[in-house]
């Protein structure tokens, strides 16, 4: 019998690493035995190797002392590579069907040696019962596997289970956040775990798998929750938690990259903030909360569903309406500037802007000490997004005629504006005429080069801002006053020249 493992020792630990790796993922082909006798054993194979290149591999061993004889490969190497310890450990495999597929082929009877050939009668006998013993163990492993199965599928499939009486669970749903909403590290990303409340819990119940839960739900599966197996539609849930588990169906996202089952779910901000706004108008409707405006008293009640860290901490809601306040400073020379300085109104209470958690969706609200405030109906989410900007803009001295008389007002129809007063000093006159725009065509080195302004009665413009120059602004300062820009008509005519 042939000691492979001593065979094995003329390799190095890397290339037996590489060739059992080969071995194991199938490279080794067409092996077979091409000279058996009692001294030495010789076989072939071809065996894969990189680029799906294939390798002419033969080796030849001494049966007794189980040492290589001889070895060729018509790789690089021609010998001890990783295709030649690929052949090694397919022998140790598979000798003994190797070696009763080489007596099928081979007529020993024309041995003219008696013991010789006594002796591969011997080793074929003997090969011949391994296979035999390893066929029959590999029969009963696969009918072990068949039943094993088998028995699974009857225990599992609904379609051997007889008809069972499920009645529907009643059940409610908390969803919480996490982590607190913080003002200071707004993630666009927010980290959600669902809890149900049950008839048979006398606490809420963490879904240990959100993703399962929400396939079942989705498709109206029998699930196990809490020990329990149970039929949850969303049916199931009282209107508030149906509303707001429909729209965790269609919102929530998972982390792909993890196969473990999902504690938490994930919302893209905006999505929260359109969650957040489905609870408050549920809760409004119910009459829940109220506004008094006779004291400037501010009255909460609880959201439906949602909580903040933990089912003991739940979101409140305010049922008035918040608003955007924008307080305008001036700048005193040699500046001469303007900044407005955006404040929200709840009640008689103001709050700056880094103190809440704003959430920039269809219809806008924050978050301020765990509890949501709804902007009024004129703010949008473009609203929102621009107040960064606006909160950063100074308005110089030329630009008060276009500020007092053409976009304050505007402004007033989305907030309430404080501070007119500061710049009251100030004289601005509306252009009355008609604004004209100009546009010089030249060609330079075959482009095509445009250059565009705008005529306020014989006052020039740059249409751009990088043409523009100090004598550009002052020409609207005049002695009657500061004559305004019409910004919105400008626009209107790039828009018609270039969309």
């Amino acid at each position: 019998m042939i000691n492979f493992r001593k065979i094995k020792q003329d390799f190095s630990a890397n290339l037996l690493s590489e060739g059992k790796t080969l071995f194991k993922e199938g490279g080794v082909h067409s092996a077979k035995i091409i000279e058996l006798s009692s001294q030495k054993i010789r076989a072939i194979a071809s065996v894969k190797g990189a680029y799906e290149n294939r390798y002419e591999c033969e080796i030849e061993i001494d049966s007794i002392e189980s040492e290589v004889i001889d070895s060729t490969c018509d790789c690089s190497y021609s010998f001890d590579c990783q295709h030649l310890a690929a052949l090694v450990f397919y022998l140790e495999k598979n000798i003994d069907q190797m070696t009763v597929d080489f007596s099928r082929h081979e007529n020993f009877q024309n041995v003219d040696d008696d013991g010789e050939k006594e002796h591969l009668s011997r080793v074929i006998d003997r090969a011949k019962s391994n296979q035999e013993a390893i066929d029959d163990a590999k029969f009963d492993q696969e009918r072990l596997e068949e039943y094993a199965h088998a028995w699974q599928v009857l225990t599992r499939s609904p379609f051997f289970r007889p008809k069972e009486k499920w009645i529907e669970e009643e059940a409610g749903l908390n969803l919480v956040l996490t982590r607190p909403l913080d003002p200071k590290s707004r993630s666009p990303i927010l980290d959600m775990q669902m809890m149900l409340r049950l008839s048979f819990r006398s606490k809420p119940l963490a879904v240990s798998d959100v993703r399962a839960f929400l396939d079942a739900i989705k498709h109206e599966e029998i699930q196990e929750l809490g020990g329990k197996r149970l039929l949850l539609t969303l049916s199931s849930f009282d209107v508030a938690s149906r509303k707001m588990l429909g729209f965790v169906l269609n919102f929530a996202r998972f982390n792909q990259t993890e196969d473990k089952p999902a504690r938490f779910f994930q919302m893209k901000l905006e999505d929260v903030g359109e969650l957040f706004t489905l609870a408050y108008e549920m809760a409004v409707q119910e009459k829940k909360a109220f506004f008094h405006g006779d004291d400037d008293e501010v009255v909460t009640a609880p959201l439906p569903c949602l909580y903040e860290e933990n089912v003991e901490s739940p979101i409140a809601f305010f049922a008035g309406s918040a608003y955007l306040r924008f307080e305008i400073e001036f700048i005193k020379p040699p500046t001469t500037n303007v900044i407005l300085n955006p404040t929200i109104e709840v009640g008689a209470e103001t709050l700056q802007l880094l103190d809440v958690f704003l959430f920039d969706c269809a219809k806008p609200g924050f978050v301020h000490k765990g509890t949501f405030y709804r902007f009024q109906p004129a703010i949008k989410r473009t609203h929102l997004r621009h107040l960064e900007e606006v909160q950063s803009m100074a308005v110089p001295e030329p630009l008060f005629g276009t500020f007092l008389e053409n976009a304050l007002p505007e402004l007033g129809r989305f907030a309430h504006v404080t501070g007119q007063n500061s710049i009251s000093q100030f004289t601005t006159l509306p252009f009355v005429g008609e604004l004209r725009g100009h546009c010089k065509i030249a060609y330079l080195d075959g482009e095509m080069d445009a250059e565009l302004w705008f005529d306020y009665n014989g006052i020039k413009v740059p249409a751009v801002a990088s043409g523009l120059k100090m004598q550009h602004m002052r020409a609207f300062i005049t002695d009657e006053g500061i004559m305004a820009r019409n910004l919105t008509e400008e626009k209107k005519i790039l828009d018609a020249l270039f969309q």
